[in-house]
C-alpha cells in the first residue's frame, strides 16, 4: 500500500498528503507543495487565485532561502551573457558583439538559446566566428534540471550556468555606448557584488501607459505594488525598480540572492501573474535574502532605446527596446549614439546570412541529396486535432509556399519545416517545427519545445 507523503510547514504542520490527491482550491497546502515540486501541470482554471496557492508558493520561497545551496565552484574568470535564440534576436545579438568588439572589448561571450529550434548551424558558424560560444540551455538542462525554461527563465538560468564567475549580462538589443570592462574594476562593485539599472519612471504611477522622452532621473519610482512585496514576505520599499536588460553579478557573492532568483523564475507559472517577467523576480530575490547591491544613476527614454548610464552617470546603454528589427536590419538609426557602427555591423551580417533559420541553400551536399528523396505528400497530425495534407516540393517549397523545409544531418537525418519568412521582412518570431525519423519510417516532433502531445509526419 502506498504510504501518504508527509510535507512539514508552517501552514500544515502534521498534515499527510496523498501524492496523487486532485488538484482543488480545498487542497492542503502540502499536497500542492508536493505537485509543484515534481513538473508543471495542467492545474484547474483559476488556480492561481487561490489561497492555498499563495501559502504553498510562499512556503516553497522560504525553503528556496533557507536551503539555497553553498556555491559549487568552477566558475572562472568575467565575462558576458547574452541570450538570443531565434532570427531576430540572433541578428541583434551579432550587431552588439560586433560594436563590443569595434569598442576595444576583449571579453568572452557566451550566447544561449533554446533547443535546434533556435539556432541552425549556418548561425552557429557565424557567432563562433566571431568569437562567440553558443550554449544550448536546453542540454545543459540534462544535467541541471529546471521546472520551468523560456525566454525570461532563461536570464538567471544562463547566468547560474555560466562558466564565467563574475557576469555582464546583456539583453540582444542592448548596444553599448562604452567599452563596459570597466564596471568590474568599480569600487561599488567590488564592494557589494552586483549591480543593477532602473527602470523607467511611469507615468502617472500607471503600469504601461507610453513613457515620453525626459532627462535622466536619479531615483526612478518603484512601480511594484505592495502585494508584490507581500508576496515574499518583506515590506514594501519606495525605490527604483530594476531594468534587467543589462546586469553585472559575481556568482561568488550573490550565489544565495541568484539561487532564489532562479526558483522563483522556475515558479513563472505563477510569479508572472504578478511581476513584469524577470526583472523584477532579480529585485525582489536580492531583498528576501537581505544582500545590497550598486544600483546606476539615470534613465530616460529616448526612441528606440532606453538610455542606461555608469554609476558616475555617462551613458553606457542603449537597449532597443523599441528598434529590435531597425537593428538587426542594419538600418541607420540616427537617434543611436554609435549609429554608424551599429549600420555598418548590421550590414556586413546580411553580407553573410539570408536571415533565415534552417534555409534550404544551407545544406550540403549530401543533405541535399538525402532531402531530393523525400520530395513527395505527407500526413501531417500535430498536437490535439490537427492533421493536413502537405506536400514537400524540391528546392525546399511547402504547398503552394507559405512554408519551406530543409534536411540536415545532426548526424541523425532531421527534417525542419518552418514559416516562409525572415527576420528582414517581418516582426513577429517564428516556430519552426523539428522532426526526427523513427525506424518505422514515421518523423516524429522530438526536437521543438511545444511538448504538446506527438507530431507526426507520414508518407502518402
Amino acid at each position: 500500500m502506498l504510504q501518504p507523503t508527509v510535507l512539514m510547514s508552517s501552514q500544515d504542520q502534521g498534515v499527510a498528503c496523498e501524492p496523487e490527491e486532485p488538484l482543488s482550491e480545498g487542497m492542503c497546502v502540502g499536497c500542492l507543495v508536493a505537485k509543484l515540486r515534481r513538473s508543471v501541470q495542467s492545474f484547474s482554471r483559476g488556480w492561481q487565485r487561490w489561497e492555498v496557492t499563495r501559502q504553498a508558493h510562499r512556503f516553497l520561497l522560504e525553503e528556496a532561502v533557507q536551503q539555497a545551496p553553498p556555491y559549487p565552484g568552477g566558475h572562472e574568470g568575467r565575462g558576458i551573457v547574452v541570450c538570443a535564440g531565434g532570427d531576430k534576436y540572433f541578428a541583434c545579438a551579432m550587431v552588439v558583439v560586433g560594436v563590443l568588439r569595434q569598442l576595444g572589448c576583449q571579453l568572452p561571450v557566451e550566447m544561449w538559446y533554446l533547443g535546434p529550434a533556435e539556432l541552425d548551424p549556418q548561425m552557429r558558424r557565424l557567432a563562433e566566428d566571431r568569437g562567440v560560444q553558443c550554449i544550448d540551455a536546453w542540454e545543459v538542462a540534462r544535467c541541471h534540471p529546471v521546472r520551468i525554461l523560456n525566454g525570461w527563465e532563461l536570464k538567471p538560468y544562463a547566468i547560474i550556468h555560466s562558466r564565467f564567475r563574475e557576469v555582464l549580462f546583456l539583453d540582444a538589443d542592448n548596444v553599448p555606448v562604452l567599452d563596459p570592462t570597466f564596471l568590474f574594476d568599480d569600487s561599488e562593485y567590488q564592494d557589494k557584488g552586483a549591480i543593477f539599472w532602473p527602470d523607467i519612471v511611469l507615468q502617472d504611477e500607471t503600469v504601461g501607459e507610453p513613457v515620453k522622452e525626459r532627462q535622466p532621473q536619479t531615483l526612478p519610482r518603484e512601480w511594484l505594488p505592495p502585494r508584490s512585496w507581500k508576496m515574499f514576505g518583506l515590506e514594501h520599499r519606495s525605490e527604483p525598480a530594476f531594468e534587467s536588460g543589462q546586469m553585472l553579478i559575481d556568482k561568488v557573492r550573490c550565489w544565495q540572492a541568484i539561487h532564489v532568483t532562479m526558483h522563483v523564475n522556475e515558479h513563472s507559472d505563477w510569479y508572472y501573474r504578478f511581476l513584469y517577467g524577470d526583472k523584477d523576480t532579480f529585485h525582489l530575490s536580492w531583498r528576501k535574502v537581505g544582500l545590497d547591491y550598486a544600483i546606476a544613476l539615470g534613465v530616460y527614454w529616448r526612441w528606440p532605446a532606453m538610455q542606461q548610464h555608469d554609476l558616475s552617470g555617462r551613458l553606457l546603454f542603449q537597449h532597443c527596446i523599441g528598434g529590435k528589427m531597425l537593428l538587426a536590419n542594419g538600418v541607420d538609426i540616427q537617434e543611436l549614439r554609435n549609429c554608424n557602427a551599429c549600420m555598418q555591423v548590421g550590414q556586413e551580417l546580411r553580407e553573410q546570412w539570408h536571415g533565415r533559420i534552417w534555409h534550404w541553400s544551407d545544406q550540403s551536399e549530401a543533405e541535399t541529396q538525402l532531402a531530393s528523396c523525400l520530395v513527395g505528400r505527407y500526413r501531417y497530425c500535430g498536437a490535439g486535432p490537427h492533421e493536413e495534407i502537405l506536400e514537400l516540393h524540391a528546392e525546399g517549397r511547402v504547398g503552394d509556399g507559405d512554408r519551406r523545409w530543409t534536411l540536415r544531418l545532426l548526424p541523425e537525418p532531421t527534417l525542419v519545416i518552418s514559416p516562409e519568412v525572415n527576420v528582414y521582412d517581418r516582426r513577429n518570431a517564428i516556430a519552426q517545427l523539428i522532426l526526427r525519423r523513427g525506424p518505422d519510417g514515421v518523423w516524429r516532433d522530438t526536437l521543438s519545445a511545444s511538448g504538446e502531445g506527438p507530431t507526426v509526419l507520414t508518407k502518402l
